[in-house]
């Protein structure tokens, strides 16, 4: 019933001993006897899946299919494993450089964007208390640090224009806005 003579199974076997993949392949008559088995070079990882497969061997004939055996397979998918591990720890590797590289580039934003304003705010409030002048800020931008400084600006204003008036109350009389005797003294007193 076979095609091929024992020989040429043999040397078909052999050759797909080759195969990576392959754990054993067996041809098997159908009277269950094995005519040729082929063995991987390779060991079955362990994280692989071994797979069987068989297959029956139909001869068609004008009488009708006879199944003259089967081809009984075992192999592994340890190569798309690894492959698949191999791909995954690559793609870990540029994610964690992306997250590296996404959180480097914002540190650098929010050192410029903030900690830098803030830097010349903080710098400039001490030269203020320093040299105990009331200086208004310079400030450009419209952002939130801006509407920090105007309202440190306002306040400024507010004190010096508080100070302006306690100054006015105690050199001036209330009822006819006229110098007092204080002021008077102090005049003498600087000249």
């Amino acid at each position: 019933m076979w095609e091929f003579d024992d020989t040429t199974v043999e040397r078909l076997f052999a050759a797909t001993a080759d195969v990576p993949e392959l754990l054993e392949a067996r041809l098997v008559n159908a009277d269950d006897i094995v005519l040729a088995t082929a063995r991987g070079h390779r060991a079955d990882p362990g994280f692989a899946t071994t797979l069987h497969k068989s297959m029956n061997l139909v001869q068609k004939s004008p009488a009708g299919d006879v199944t003259v055996g089967r081809l009984e397979v075992a192999f592994h998918d340890g190569l798309v494993q690894e492959e698949i591990h191999s791909q995954r720890a690559g793609g870990l590797l540029v994610l964690v450089g992306s997250f590296l590289l996404l959180g480097g580039a914002t540190l650098i934003a929010v050192r410029r964007i903030v900690a830098q304003p803030l830097s010349r705010l903080r710098d400039s409030l001490y030269r203020n208390a320093s040299t105990l002048t009331r200086e208004p800020l310079v400030w450009q931008a419209r952002d939130e640090l801006g509407e920090v400084v105007g309202a440190y600006n306002q306040l400024l204003a507010e004190i010096d224009q508080h100070n302006r008036d306690i100054h006015h109350l105690a050199y001036h009389d209330p009822l006819t806005n006229l110098p007092n005797r204080q002021l008077l003294e102090d005049r003498l007193g600087h000249a």
